[in-house]
């Protein structure tokens, strides 16, 4: 399984957000807001999507391997590591930062201010990098907001088919959700 199937996954609502200590991000209706998405309008796409993958990244750590000597603090302790020494940097902190998000780091709002800019996936933060960037970051962005636009559209309209019939039978509408 890819990053592009669990980011797809989340995004139509077959795999819910994680559970983070002291939220509530895991009870996010995500299918509520799809439902409520403007499925034509590109731009509100791709913003439901990076913010899918703010809250659940399809990769939360990348590598880097340090050029020069680095010091720091790990546990109130100094600690020096030589040049050539492998990094894990957890990009997943950088998209749940209340430093970065405010005090609604973990509700789900696609309409987030300076969300693309300050997107710490797809190895960059935005569209800053160090000269490389996810090979695959528009590919997947495409692929999965054609998904939800065209399951979407299909979705919607096997609902309005079902609600009228739910109507008629005395069924509670909830069935067609």
């Amino acid at each position: 399984k890819t990053g592009t199937y669990q980011l797809a996954r989340v995004a139509m609502a077959n795999l819910r957000l994680p559970s983070y200590r002291g939220e509530n991000t895991e009870n996010t209706k995500i299918e509520q807001h799809w439902d409520a998405l403007n499925l034509n309008d590109p731009s509100a796409v791709r913003m439901y999507i990076m913010e899918v993958a703010r809250l659940y990244p399809p990769v939360n750590c990348v590598h880097h391997v340090s050029t020069v000597e680095l010091t720091v603090r790990i546990a109130g302790q100094t600690q020096t590591f030589p040049a050539g020494t492998l990094l894990l940097v957890p990009l997943v902190l950088g998209n749940l930062d209340r430093g970065i998000w405010g005090p609604t780091t973990f509700e789900f709002d696609p309409q987030r201010p300076e969300l693309e800019s300050q997107f710490m996936g797809f190895n960059s933060v935005g569209d800053q990098h160090c000269g490389r960037t996810c090979p695959g970051k528009e590919l997947t962005l495409d692929i999965v907001a054609t998904m939800l636009q065209v399951l979407g559209e299909t979705r919607r309209r096997k609902r309005a088919d079902c609600i009228p019939v739910a109507q008629s039978c005395g069924i509670d509408q909830e069935i067609c959700n």
